[in-house]
């Protein structure tokens, strides 16, 4: 499960002095003023949750989150997909948000205001309690992981918009 959410920064500060959170402050980033701070909240099973936090921490923590569009040229429908730049410089794919609908449309709307109220700085949060009552609400307990990131433009990380291609099976 995916959301765009807000947290409070005293939020933040619990998870940051909670020892059984990995929190990868990023140093490059200055501290917003802003009380609120713009997060990618991937929520799954604890299994899942800790297998991706240890493959975002081999591939050196979260440094950007990108929204780069794209379309179809067949059907004609636009979309955005939601990217994490690794800080071994690799892009990770964490969602797809239609152009055309006005719930994702007016979500990342707010997401953008958010991001430029923080002066660009985000967070990826990575929380288990996907099957339980913690169902896209976990608790501070179920927040394994936290990357500070800075918010990026695809021209900021060199990506021209997306183009679906449909490859040709020969077989």
């Amino acid at each position: 499960m995916i959301v765009l959410t807000q947290f409070q920064q005293d939020e933040l500060a619990a998870l940051q002095q909670n020892l059984a959170t990995a929190y990868q402050k990023n140093p490059k980033l200055a501290r917003p003023g802003c009380s609120t701070l713009p997060v990618v909240l991937i929520q799954t099973s604890r299994p899942k949750a800790k297998a991706l936090l240890q493959n975002l921490q081999q591939a050196k923590g979260v440094q950007a989150v990108c929204f780069n569009p794209g379309n179809d040229p067949f059907s004609g429908e636009a979309f955005e997909l939601g990217l994490l730049q690794t800080g071994d410089g690799e892009l990770h794919l964490f969602a797809e948000y239609e152009t055309d609908s006005h719930l994702d449309r007016q979500l990342l709307e707010r997401w953008d205001s958010w991001q430029r109220n923080c002066n660009g700085i985000c967070a990826v949060i990575i929380a288990s309690g996907v099957t339980g009552h913690a169902k896209g609400n976990p608790a501070l307990k179920d927040m394994i992981g936290v990357f500070e990131a800075r918010c990026c433009t695809p021209q900021d990380l060199n990506l021209p918009p997306m183009l679906l291609q449909y490859a040709a099976d020969w077989e």
